[in-house]
């Protein structure tokens, strides 16, 4: 079973590293495209966080700090791509893009 999630976790995120990669190939990216990357994340930090709370018991003490922190990051990597749609939008409304 837990093998199976890995290979499922491994390839849900190869397939989003080849979204991503073709969405920065195409050199524009649409704010529906950037709100899907954004909710991927929130997906991503939600499911860590459901790990680290149901089932901490699979994880090594190590596994469960490098889950954790890696969780804080993507959280981090959101809020960032969040600032930038909010800004976005903002700019123009105002005319400036």
């Amino acid at each position: 079973m837990a093998s199976a999630v890995a290979a499922g976790v491994g390839t849900a995120l190869v397939l989003f590293a080849a979204r991503l990669g073709y969405l920065a190939w195409k050199g524009r990216v649409t704010a529906l495209e950037a709100r899907g990357i954004v909710a991927a994340d929130l997906a991503w930090v939600t499911c860590t966080a459901g790990v680290l709370i149901l089932r901490p018991d699979v994880l090594t003490g190590a596994g469960q700090w490098l889950l954790g922190a890696l969780g804080l990051f993507v959280l981090s990597l959101a809020e960032l791509k969040g600032f930038a749609l909010r800004r976005r939008a903002r700019d123009v409304t105002v005319g400036m893009a």
